[in-house]
């Protein structure tokens, strides 16, 4: 059988708008809640704008990049209303805490660029692993396959079960001799003979291709 096989995987899923509010929300809370315990106990800027930086960390990690750069908006407007002079106030009186803002807003920024960065080579290097892992796994199960048995069906199975496919389709041009696993409309099935790899396979879930 000559062809080329094209695997449909997941990469990344998106996230809906529902839970980037919701996460946006919930560390504007834990800002509120610092800024009240910082208020409350007079603590002076400087330790106050370490505590917002991370609380910006912790967001970047658990949340992603833009929900940490909100919080740090609203961490910025916090700093400037409750603790620098004049209190009380977005104005700004003395030059220099214009430069410490300006300084946190791009720490905040920097950090949270290169801690999602760092989070990312490594969903990368784990997606990599887990994916060599099933082509492993796939080529010793075409070891255990029954001779006496067409070996299109098997294959077809193997990949469904191991990539967690829907459905996989497995066109032999030289046979012409279609195979496939999971439901398969009419015009599918055509589009699977005339395309030019004769291994696909589809889901339903969010998903981008990837060829192998």
């Amino acid at each position: 059988m000559n062809s080329r096989l094209t695997m449909v995987i997941p990469l990344t899923e998106k996230r809906s708008w529902m839970q980037l509010l919701k996460q946006c929300a919930i560390g504007c809370a834990c800002i509120a809640a610092l800024t009240f315990i910082a208020y409350q106990l007079h603590f002076p800027i400087a330790t106050v704008g370490f505590i917002y930086l991370l609380a910006v960390v912790i967001a970047s990690i658990s949340y992603g990049v833009w929900q940490a750069i909100f919080i740090s908006l609203v961490a910025v407007c916090c700093l400037n209303y409750f603790f620098i002079p004049p209190i009380w106030s977005f104005t700004v009186a003395d030059g220099r805490d214009w430069i410490a803002l300006v300084s946190f807003q791009v720490c905040a920024l920097l950090v949270s660029r290169i801690s999602s960065r760092e989070q990312k080579i490594a969903r990368d290097a784990n997606y990599q692993r887990i994916q060599m892992k099933k082509l492993y796994e796939l080529s010793r199960g075409t070891l255990l396959f029954d001779l006496h048995h067409p070996p299109g069906s098997q294959l077809v199975q193997s990949i469904r079960r191991i990539f967690n496919a829907d459905d996989v389709a497995i066109f032999d041009a030289n046979t012409a001799l279609l195979n496939h696993e999971g439901t398969w409309s009419t015009e599918e099935q055509q589009i699977a003979r005339t395309t030019s790899s004769p291994i696909t396979t589809r889901t339903t879930m969010t998903r981008a291709p990837r060829s192998v």
